[in-house]
C-alpha cells in the first residue's frame, strides 16, 4: 500500500501508522540532507521506519511495496524540481507525482491518510476512501486526472487546519 499525506499535522505520526495497525514494516523516503537536529532521523528509526534517501531509485520502494511494506509519501512538497506542475491554492506550482506513478506501475492501492493534532496533543488518524486512479488508456491523461485529484484533497484538507500545515521549504517559486 502507498499511504500519501501532506505535511499536516504530523507526518511522522503517519509514519507510525504501520506500528498502530501492526503492519510489518514501512518505507519511508527521507530527504537526505535531512533535518539540522541530526537525532531526527535515529528518532525515526526507532520507531520501525525504514528511511529511503529521497535521492535513491525507487527500485527500493518497489522492493519494499512487493515485500508488502507500506511506502508513505507526503504530497505537497516537490524536493526534486521534477513533480507535476499543477494549480495549488491558485498559484501554479510543482508537486511531486512519484506515489501515483509508483502506483500506476504496481497497481498498489493508494490510501490518503493525515495525522491531525488535538487540543490535548494527541493525534487522530484521519483516513481518505482509497483513490481509485482512473484507467483510459492514457497513462499521461490519466496521471493529470490523478494528480488534480490528490491536489484537490490535499487543498481541502489545509484549509480545514492551515493552522497544521508545516512545509520546510519553497512550495511555490519565487516565495
Amino acid at each position: 500500500m502507498i499511504a500519501i499525506t501532506a505535511h499536516l499535522g504530523s507526518t511522522e505520526v503517519v509514519g507510525q501508522m504501520p506500528t498502530v495497525l501492526v503492519c510489518r514494516s514501512r518505507a519511508w523516503p527521507a530527504d537526505r540532507a535531512g533535518p539540522p537536529v541530526p537525532v531526527h532521523p535515529r528518532l525515526r528509526r526507532s520507531h520501525g521506519l525504514n528511511l529511503v534517501p529521497s535521492d535513491q531509485s525507487p527500485i527500493v520502494l518497489f522492493r519494499a511495496l512487493q515485500r508488502g511494506e507500506i511506502v508513505a509519501l507526503p504530497c505537497d512538497q516537490d524536493y526534486s524540481g521534477q513533480g507535476h506542475t499543477v494549480s495549488f491554492f491558485g498559484a501554479q506550482t510543482r508537486l511531486p507525482d512519484g506515489a501515483l506513478r509508483i502506483a500506476f506501475r504496481t497497481g498498489a492501492p493508494v490510501l490518503p491518510v493525515f495525522a491531525l493534532r488535538l487540543p490535548d496533543d494527541t493525534f487522530v488518524l484521519e483516513f481518505e476512501p482509497p483513490l481509485q486512479l482512473p484507467d483510459s488508456g492514457d497513462r499521461a491523461a490519466d496521471l493529470d486526472v490523478a494528480v488534480e485529484h490528490v491536489v484537490s484533497l490535499m487543498e481541502r484538507r489545509i484549509r480545514a487546519h492551515p493552522e497544521q500545515w508545516l512545509v520546510t521549504g519553497r512550495v511555490w517559486p519565487g516565495e
